[in-house]
Parts: structure tokens; sequence; C-alpha cells
């Protein structure tokens, strides 16, 4: 059984139901953060706190957080699942159908926790994954997390058709985003490359992890555009997020990057991430 807060009552998830005006349901008014958790303890919470209040101050939805944070640190001593994924989720609540925001609603909050496949994440980041280029279809504002996610979803179902784990998206201009659910490097000689913040990609928890790990071991990391060609002469490239911490990529489309196997800056960067974590 998943467990969850609707609203701060703990319920199963199965039970929860959500109003038909809810907004979140009519139009995605909702900001969401996914969070790892390890024996009840949620993992670089004040981090994805600080990533929610600006995406809750950037739809101007204002909402009490730390009331949110005992939701949520209540939900994960009653969870059975004390150990895997954070969902919590905040939309404007329930309003006539209207486009204009409701001045006199409350919002409404989901919480659960799920368990997590650990050994097949493993798995992956022992040997690498593919992933296929995509365009980036998505709404200016990716740095939001909304849950407008349609066009993350074509994108990755896109790519599983073409056996790719994970889509990476290529802007107008021919330079890498990010991926559908993921940040990336490239690993590039003696440099680590990443497309900087002022792209309107989503700011990565643990994409901000590994970046001051990087320059902590030595690394010379540059964020910048990367052209999606830089791609196909890279020494090493690897993706980051919550759920699959830093994931080697081996193949992209049917190009093999240098070597076929996981680099050692990305294996070094995996291990760091992993110690700072678990400590």
């Amino acid at each position: 059984m998943i467990l969850a807060s609707w609203n701060g009552q703990l319920m199963p998830l199965d039970q929860v139901r959500v109003p038909a005006l809810d907004r979140g349901f009519l139009f995605g008014d909702a900001v969401y953060e996914v969070l790892r958790v390890r024996n009840g303890e949620p993992l670089f919470w004040e981090e994805h706190r600080e990533r929610l209040q600006a995406g809750l101050d950037a739809i101007s939805l204002s909402i009490d957080l730390d009331a949110v944070s005992q939701q949520m640190r209540r939900l994960c001593v009653a969870s059975p699942n004390n150990t895997g994924m954070i969902y919590l989720h905040i939309t404007r609540g329930v309003g006539s159908r209207r486009h204009a925001f409701p001045s006199t609603i409350e919002p409404n909050v989901l919480i659960f926790v799920q368990p997590l496949d650990a050994a097949e994440i493993h798995r992956k980041q022992e040997f690498g994954i593919t992933i296929a280029l995509q365009p980036d279809l998505r709404w200016k504002r990716p740095d939001i997390k909304s849950s407008n996610l349609l066009p993350n979803c074509l994108a990755v179902n896109q790519a599983l058709r073409e056996e790719a784990s994970e889509a990476l998206l290529v802007n107008e201009f021919g330079q890498l985003t990010e991926g559908a659910c993921s940040n990336v490097f490239v690993v590039a000689e003696d440099q680590i490359l990443t497309p900087p913040l002022e792209m309107r990609i989503l700011g990565g928890v643990t994409r901000k992890v590994i970046i001051e790990l990087a320059r902590r071991l030595g690394y010379q990391l540059l964020e910048r555009p990367v052209d999606q060609m830089e791609l196909f002469t890279a020494d090493e490239v690897f993706l980051t997020s919550t759920s699959i911490d830093v994931m080697p990529v081996v193949k992209i489309h049917d190009h093999i990057v240098k070597g076929g196997g996981v680099g050692p800056v990305t294996r070094r960067l995996g291990q760091s991430f992993h110690r700072c974590w678990t400590l």
C-alpha cells in the first residue's frame, strides 16, 4: 500500500479524490517536488524547499511551507515505504473554471511516498543508458517545476519508441537544454560542461550538488550553452536527477559515446554524490 497525505489527512493513495474543479486538474495550475527519503528522513529538503518556494512565488501561490513540511514528515514516519521517493504536489485549489486566479480558495496539497527500485538504478549506473535527442517543445518557463508536463511525456515516449531510456531536449538553436526528466553534463577533455540556468532550465537539486562536488574535486566546470554536436565528440556524458542520481550515458541514438563504458569522471562524481547523502 502507498500511503498519502491529502491536505494533512493520511489515507491510502488510491482513496484520494481530487475535485473536478481543482485548478491543478483543469489548468496544470500547480507546482511539485520529488525528493528522496531514506529511513524516513527527506534528503536535501532545504534545497527542494527553496526551489519549491521559488515556483510558488513565480505563479503567485501562497502557502505555509512549514505546515507542508510537517505534513510531509508525519507521512514519512507513518509510511510503510520509509525509503524511496516523496512526491509533493501543490495546486491552487478548487474554483470556478476561469483563467483568472481566484482570490479566496485554499491550496490542495498531495504528498505520497513510493518505493524506488534501487537495484535497477544501480544496474543502469554500472552499464550506462541510451538517450535520444528530441526538440524542446515546452513552454518558455520550464524553470518553474509546474505540473504542465505533457511535452516532457511526449518526448520520453518518443525516446522509448527509439529504444532509449531518456529524451535529451534541444532548443531551436541546436543547443542542449536538459533531459525530459533530468539535467545533462558533458565531459570534454579537461572540462565538464552543463547548460546554464539562464537558459530557463530547471535548477535540479542533484545538478546543484554535482556542480559543487565537481569544483571541490578540482574539475573545471563551466555553465555555458552546449551545442548538440558537442555530444558526439564528448569523452563522457551523464545525466542527473533526484530519481537517478548520476546516470552515465553510453549511447546517443546510434552513436556510442567514447569508449562505450562508464567514464572515470562520471564514476567518481557518482561515488562522491552517493557518499554525501548516505553519511
